[in-house]
């Protein structure tokens, strides 16, 4: 996430309805605390799917490759 206060980062950002900018990323790079989130569905007893989405700017078979190695290290850390 970029401050929309700034000049726009250019191609491979989008903006929100805030004015500040995102960017797809592969899992584990991002902002999103994920490890957080884990343990929230680990706690509720949830036992359903867990799916990835990449929109990134990186070769997405390689981005999908690293962000599920990453979501299962995560995964066997909670």
């Amino acid at each position: 996430m970029k401050s929309g206060n700034g000049p726009g980062p250019g191609q491979g950002w989008f903006q929100t309805r805030g004015g500040n900018y995102l960017r797809g990323s592969i899992i584990g790079h991002g902002e999103v605390p994920l490890l957080q989130i884990l343990r929230i569905l680990k706690n509720a007893d949830y036992s359903g799917v867990l799916s990835i989405e990449f929109e990134g700017l990186e070769d997405p078979l390689k981005a999908i490759l690293i962000g599920l190695e990453n979501l299962r290290r995560y995964l066997a850390s909670v």
